[in-house]
């Protein structure tokens, strides 16, 4: 009889220690963490003079592709160009890409500090840099939110 017991008493532990772990393990995913890395050190004074083309414009839609130059991973975004500040560009969509990313195994986010990744609908202002035929926007001061009016 305590043989049971002591069975019933070690099999609820195990289950209890299990559907606490899944339960974690669905939290965590669903409340994913950010790792931030240490920003490039460049002012917007030299992001603006380096900048290759400078626009306004709305987010369309993240696409799925990534790209990765020099070890750092960029997420790619459709966007509808609104206004052509600096440089000069024939079409009104266009791909550009963000520095940052989720990872799709973890979901957790990777970005520099105080950046964020721009979000579907939302304007911004792009100091984009022309690399390997990839317009970039590689670091935090290189994208500015638009509030809408």
């Amino acid at each position: 009889m305590t043989n049971k017991r002591l069975l019933s008493w070690a099999l609820s532990l195990i289950l209890l220690v299990a559907i606490g772990g899944l339960a974690f393990s669905l939290y965590h995913k669903s409340r994913p963490q950010t790792t931030y890395l240490t920003p490039p050190k460049i002012s917007l004074t030299q992001i603006k003079q380096q900048a290759d083309l400078v626009v306004e414009a709305k987010i369309l839609k993240q696409k799925s592709d990534q790209l990765k130059l020099k070890g750092v991973t960029y997420t790619a975004y459709q966007v509808k160009v609104t206004k052509v500040s600096q440089g000069s560009l024939s079409q009104t969509q266009l791909t550009i890409y963000k520095a940052g990313f989720r990872d799709p195994k973890s979901g957790n986010y990777v970005l520099y500090r105080g950046d964020s990744l721009p979000l579907v609908n939302h304007r911004y202002r792009f100091y984009l840099t022309k690399v390997k035929g990839h317009y970039l926007a590689n670091s935090p001061k290189a994208m500015t939110n638009l509030k809408e009016n």
